[in-house]
């Protein structure tokens, strides 16, 4: 009898032990955005680069709860203002979770600007430019690519199409480039070429 409590008391022990040893937390994303990345051309310089972010559909819904005042499914120019003078100071402050780099080297990412949001079909969309002013040679290499260190958001780059654009002297080329050993995120890889 007495070893059969001793074993009851070992187990309820090792149990308990078990139970309150700590849980490794591994971080995971809480929301999810579509982003999508736009060269902007000026004679012979890239003079920015236009996001587009599209939340995912539980997000959009407590963006729209918080800003859709009058309950009607969009955003008027002064609730998307209410957006701007919210999320975009926060979003500033972690550099617009955006990293650019042109031709192998790293560029500042500057203060956004013309920041618009939008609904359709119930997800909501940020659409703002990062201004640069930085000259094209004959060949360019532009990679762009935005993460959350953290993992509490994930960015998932989407193609713009059509992938081949003109603008100007120029041919723009972006694709989107997977990472394969999931160390470092998805990137939009952009090649500037004097036509």
């Amino acid at each position: 009898m007495i070893a059969r409590i001793r074993r009851l008391a070992l187990g309820w022990v090792a149990g308990a032990i078990v139970a309150l040893a700590p849980i490794q937390a591994t971080a995971h994303p809480h929301v999810f955005v579509d982003y999508a990345v736009t060269l902007v051309l000026a004679g012979d310089h890239l003079t920015g680069v236009r996001l587009s972010w599209t939340f995912d559909d539980l997000f959009s819904g407590l963006l729209l709860q918080e800003f859709d005042q009058d309950r009607n499914g969009a955003l008027s120019a002064s609730e998307a203002r209410r957006i701007e003078e919210k999320h975009l100071s926060e979003f500033k402050r972690q550099g617009y979770y955006t990293t650019i780099n042109l031709n192998g080297k790293p560029v500042t990412v500057p203060d956004a600007r013309e920041f618009r949001a939008s609904v359709a079909k119930g997800l909501v969309t940020y659409e703002f430019t990062l201004p640069l002013a930085a000259p094209l040679g004959s060949t360019s290499m532009v990679e762009v690519w935005v993460d959350d260190p953290v993992y509490y958001i994930a960015y998932i780059p989407v193609p713009v199409p059509p992938k081949t654009q003109t603008v100007g002297p120029y041919s723009v080329d972006c694709k989107v480039i997977p990472d394969k050993t999931g160390v470092t995120p998805d990137l939009v890889r952009c090649e500037i070429r004097r036509r």
